[in-house]
């Protein structure tokens, strides 16, 4: 299903750097220092993206919490149609069902960890609510994840993601025009945001393959965490 996907699917294009920005300047007392902010990124409304979001021991530190005390919480998730999936994954605060299409209580508190990183995001002014759940996926060389909308049942209006380890190229393709792909690359340390038509107008997904081509060259890839946070819609505003 999922190589058939992009076998029906256009040449995707790859993104420009020619978009709208807005340069955040330091603040006193803040944690707004040096961090360039770039909406609509990719020409994709309501896709925000924060290159070197993290420092380089902000992100070494996070690797090494989720390689170390936070080791044995890696896990295959049963998929729904059987077996396994082939990326590991923890989960906090709350637990996505791959089986059920559904969350649950998950058995691990969202961490203390993570907090500081959330709270830089809303000093800069890009998120409004405190994530409620958050996921960990380990992609290897040759894992993907195939084309998606984050379940709107579940989860809320911004989906945002911290990228670790490698460099990854991500497909957002609109889903009215399934031709229209715009291959989005997400570099270590940095931060996507999916807000409006980004999160609910666009699928996002990984090709599974072991390299991608950046600028005519030919980039292997690594291991990769990705780091998710989000929302989850209370069970009164479910429809």
């Amino acid at each position: 299903k999922l190589l058939s996907f992009w076998m029906r699917r256009g040449a995707p294009r790859q993104a420009r750097s020619r978009k709208p920005r807005a340069k955040l300047e330091g603040q006193e007392g803040s944690l707004l220092t040096g961090f360039e902010i770039l909406r609509d990124y990719a020409g994709i409304p309501g896709l925000v993206y924060i290159k070197n979001f993290l420092s380089k021991e902000e992100h070494d530190t996070l690797l090494s919490i989720l390689y170390g005390k936070q080791n044995d919480l890696w896990v295959n998730e049963e998929g729904r149609f059987g077996g396994t999936l082939q990326r590991r994954n923890q989960q906090y605060g709350w637990k996505y069902s791959y089986v059920s299409q559904d969350i649950e209580k998950a058995n691990q508190e969202m961490p203390d960890w993570i907090h500081s990183f959330v709270v830089k995001l809303k000093e800069l002014n890009v998120l409004d609510d405190l994530p409620q759940q958050m996921i960990v996926n380990e992609y290897t060389p040759g894992q993907g994840i195939t084309p998606h909308i984050d379940k709107v049942h579940c989860f809320g209006k911004v989906i945002t993601g911290i990228n670790l380890g490698s460099a990854i190229t991500i497909d957002f393709t609109l889903l009215q025009d399934r031709k229209n792909v715009v291959e989005v690359r997400v570099e270590p340390r940095s931060v996507y945001l999916m807000t409006g038509p980004a999160r609910y107008e666009y699928l996002h997904s990984i090709f599974p393959r072991t390299s991608d081509t950046v600028n005519h060259r030919d980039i292997k890839r690594a291991k990769r965490v990705s780091i998710t946070l989000r929302t989850v819609v209370p069970l009164s505003e479910r429809e």
